[in-house]
């Protein structure tokens, strides 16, 4: 029975201590915190003696690691709560595990300099430098930021296999989105009035120390310089990416995030590239602004697959956070272009010349107006009206005639109206309700409907012939000889690199980088016999040379094959 009460008076005190300490009341995503009490351990092995000593409830003190780390990652997850609406890494408020305090066991020593998000969606802290313990990871909020950040980035965007742009893309939306999160706590949790200062885009202050404290100072003071790449080696355009992450022999993304780190900078900041003599000009929209942007691409999964469709993914976001030709989209495009992910400045749209107004003829002079004769009495308005006997008999006769005529035709004509509408249900202007309810409407597009003549329905309609359509249709799929079959009715189906067709089609699709994770709809709609494709990818879908932008669609006949171009594949699409 003590025992319950112990541990519950600890967790009662620990939230006192954690709402003292931000003066925010807690987030909703529940932390276990797990204290390894700087063991060294293989790097393998690490969860399984996390689980065996079980969650510990951290005691306060400035000096303890799985205080300060807990502290730094309840932070972290009010940023993204309070400012996104976003909980936990997944948006759903899932539980974090945190690992801390500890060193993985390498090459026969310790290394306690590093942090990691984990794909089981937990999170570790190692312990630093012990003889330095008022320098603590735990304590670098952007570090903090930037794991839980690929966390986030994982969620939305789906990753199974990370090719080297994406890498780098994580690494750095993480180091963006990080910063921001140091500066938010920094700005006494004011998102509005977030005040950045010199040091605010220098990443990770006590891991830099701690390597100062051992004899191998950073360049700058910081792990990565988002404001200035080169100070700390790594790559500000585009011209020097490689492909393949190649870095000095080897295999690292990290040197590289400093391309869409500068734009990140300038986007927010203004001004112009630190090394380079850029002619471009980037008139900056603030840091939340920026913030704004980059989050807006995750959450609403704009696709991309390397460094220039992320750039045209931050524009999108710019243009439907702040409206196309939008100052922040100028600067989002601005940003991008000076290293090197736009080839040119923004260019302000065109706008027709208003056409200069012909001058107005000069009036010609009045002519001097003749005096006006005095008025003459007509003799014909003086004399009385009068009617004799026999024309008003005339004219009362005819008239009667007139309305007989007139109430005999109008019944004539209103009869078969009211008869047709109370025997057969309805005339064709439906003056009372069909006894048929009107069947839901679909969401066509309205060339296709004007095409056809008519608005069209889900489910079967009678046609012409009174045929009804079957509601489903099979068609085969040939790409570069393979061939599968699908079998398509009014419910969409995804096709993308994750959402791969049946057998060696979407072998050949999964192999296209340059084919989104999901990239169009396909369906059939019986009423009018035709097979629909909906482009949702932001690299376009060409349809017999016709090329759909994100969110358009078209109608193809199920009878008439036709070609889809996605990527660099070629579909040819069927009836069987």
């Amino acid at each position: 029975m003590n025992t319950v009460f112990d541990k519950l008076f600890s967790l009662v005190s620990f939230s006192l201590l954690f709402c003292t300490m931000h003066g925010h009341a807690e987030p909703s995503t529940e932390l276990k915190v797990y204290d390894l009490n700087s063991r060294c351990i293989p790097e393998s092995t690490v969860r399984q003696v996390a689980g065996r000593l079980g969650p510990v409830t951290p005691n306060g003190g400035s000096n303890d690691r799985a205080t300060n780390a807990s502290k730094s990652l309840y932070a972290v997850l009010e940023f993204y709560e309070t400012v996104f609406g976003w909980r936990s890494y997944d948006g759903e408020g899932s539980p974090i595990p945190l690992l801390t305090n500890f060193a993985w066991e390498r090459g026969g020593g310790c290394d306690g300099l590093n942090a990691y998000w984990s794909s089981h969606g937990l999170m570790g802290i190692l312990r630093g430098e012990p003889r330095v313990p008022n320098l603590d990871l735990g304590k670098d909020i952007d570090i903090i930021g930037h794991e839980l950040t690929h966390g986030v980035f994982g969620h939305t965007q789906q990753l199974h296999h990370q090719p080297c742009p994406v890498d780098v893309l994580n690494e750095s939306v993480s180091d963006m989105l990080g910063v921001t999160a140091k500066v938010w706590v920094g700005s006494e949790k004011d998102f509005e009035n977030l005040r950045p200062d010199v040091n605010s885009y220098k990443m990770a202050h006590n891991f830099a120390s701690i390597y100062a404290y051992l004899g191998h100072p950073m360049p700058g003071g910081a792990l990565r310089i988002v404001s200035n790449p080169t100070i700390s080696g790594h790559v500000d355009h585009y011209s020097d990416f490689t492909e393949s992450c190649d870095w000095k022999g080897g295999y690292s993304e990290y040197p590289y995030t400093g391309i869409t780190n500068l734009a990140f900078y300038l986007m927010a900041e203004g001004g112009r590239h630190p090394a380079r003599a850029v002619n471009i000009e980037v008139e900056g929209i603030g840091l939340a602004n920026a913030a704004r942007v980059i989050f807006y691409v995750l959450e609403h999964r704009i696709p991309f697959n390397d460094l220039p469709e992320f750039a045209r993914a931050a524009k999108r976001a710019a243009q439907r956070l702040f409206g196309e030709n939008s100052f922040q989209e100028k600067s989002v495009h601005n940003a991008f272009a000076v290293v090197g992910l736009f080839n040119s400045a923004w260019k302000e749209p065109e706008s027709a010349p208003e056409p200069e107004s012909a001058p107005e003829p000069e009036s010609a002079p009045e002519p001097e107006s003749a005096p006006e004769p005095a008025p003459v009495q007509d003799p014909d308005l003086t004399r009385p009206f009068t009617i004799s006997g026999l024309t008003f008999v005339y004219i009362l006769i005819g008239g009667s005639a007139v309305l007989a005529i007139s109430i005999l035709f109008m019944g004539a004509l209103n009869q078969p109206r009211l008869a047709v509408a109370y025997a057969g249900g309805g005339s064709s202007s439906r003056p009372y309700p069909s006894p048929r309810p009107p069947q839901p409407q679909r969401d066509v597009d309205q060339q296709h409907d004007a095409q056809d003549g008519a608005a069209r329905y889900f489910g079967t309609e009678e046609h012409g012939s009174g045929v009804v359509s079957p509601s489903s249709v099979s068609v085969s799929i040939d790409c570069g000889g393979a061939t599968c079959s699908l079998s398509l009715n009014d419910e969409p189906r995804t096709v993308g690199r994750e959402a791969l067709l049946p057998g060696s089609v979407g072998a050949k699709i999964s192999e296209d980088g340059y084919i989104g994770r999901r990239h169009f709809e396909i369906w059939y709609q019986s009423d009018v016999d035709k097979i629909y494709i909906r482009n949702i990818n932001a690299n376009g879908t060409t349809i017999n040379g016709l090329r759909l932008g994100e969110g358009e669609k078209g109608s193809y006949s199920a009878n008439k094959p036709f070609e889809v171009i996605i990527g660099k594949t070629i579909l040819t699409i069927g009836r069987v």
